[in-house]
């Protein structure tokens, strides 16, 4: 396999320097802060890979008042006590930038975190916070800027009073990704599953884990994938293995804090999908903090998707069905 005649942007590289994404992200957003008052919500709302930061964050606040939103409208409950991030990686994302406008409408506290774009533009014209987060190269993709975005998010917000700081967990979280070597095991994995399609499972806890894991094995890797929790997947998607119509592939997230009736139930489905003949995996989800477990865990699951890529011949980075989904939508 050559993998520099597949892999034309290099994403080997920004796999291995995702640990430089948090403290730049940091410093992009600098000392930029929304005055400080009370929000009755923070608003994150975005599409694609854009708000995959978002979703960390709210699982690691356990905060009910941060709200992800995957729209083309805001929530009805935003008004001028909410605040609204827009995250658009590209700056160009339709359905960010028409939550915008609705943000601005509503008059509600309004920041905007992008690489630039039609966003940048309209921020800069009406006067709305706007971060600038790095773009290495034009085909970057968003998945792979949830470092240089989490940064950006979370000091700006801390700034604004709104959750706490981050700043030091996210120097000892990168340094033990820059520390953390997976590359190998990622390798043997994607072996493993060639010609199989991925099922991600986690407790609801880890929700954000395994949904993270299923998008990056569709946009790197270009093959179907799906994902589910414990215990919900116990009371429908299991029934569904009674006629296995294709060959899965079950990864079972596991952590040793979750509660233990759900680690039973994992234990109890590993056995059920062997017996039916489906090869089964699991991922113990490791880490001091929840903002560890995450970030380590995906870190294994970034180069499980990209040497599976490789296995299939695909060029991890671009999505060109997207870019022609984009394509037809103009001509309507």
């Amino acid at each position: 396999m050559d993998i520099n005649t597949i892999d034309k942007s290099n994403m080997r590289e920004t796999i291995l320097k995702t640990y430089e994404q948090f403290s730049m992200g940091e410093n992009c957003a600098g000392d930029l802060k929304v005055e400080s008052k009370e929000f009755d919500w923070v608003c994150i709302s975005g599409m694609g890979g854009s708000p995959m930061a978002g979703d960390i964050l709210k699982s690691v606040e356990l905060d009910p008042q941060i709200i992800i939103n995957r729209d083309y409208n805001l929530p009805n409950c935003i008004s001028e006590k909410s605040l609204v991030v827009a995250l658009s990686y590209s700056g160009n994302t339709e359905e960010t930038i028409s939550t915008y406008e609705e943000a601005l409408k509503r008059k509600a506290n309004l920041i905007v975190i992008s690489s630039g774009g039609k966003l940048e533009e309209k921020a800069k014209k009406d006067n709305v916070i706007f971060i600038k987060i790095p773009k290495p190269f034009p085909d970057f993709q968003p998945r792979y800027a949830t470092g240089y975005i989490f940064g950006a998010l979370t000091k700006v917000l801390s700034n604004s009073q709104a959750i706490k700081s981050y700043s030091e967990q996210l120097k000892e979280l990168a340094n033990k990704l820059k520390n953390q070597d997976e590359e190998q095991e990622g390798l043997m994995f994607a072996k493993k599953l060639k010609g199989k399609i991925p099922l991600f499972y986690a407790s609801q806890k880890n929700i954000h884990i395994a949904r993270i894991a299923k998008i990056k094995i569709n946009e790197n890797s270009k093959i179907p994938s799906f994902f589910n929790t414990f215990p919900e997947m116990n009371h429908n998607e299991l029934v569904g293995f009674t006629n296995t119509l294709c060959s899965f592939y079950a990864i079972i997230f596991k952590d040793k804090d979750d509660q233990p009736q759900i680690q039973l139930r994992m234990d109890v489905c590993k056995n059920l999908f062997r017996e039916k003949g489906i090869d089964t995996e699991e991922i113990q989800v490791k880490g001091n903090t929840q903002l560890e477990k995450i970030f380590l865990t995906l870190n294994k699951i970034d180069w499980v998707c990209y040497y599976l890529a490789l296995e299939y011949g695909y060029d991890p980075t671009p999505v060109r069905i997207v870019e022609d989904l984009k394509k037809q939508l103009k001509k309507h």
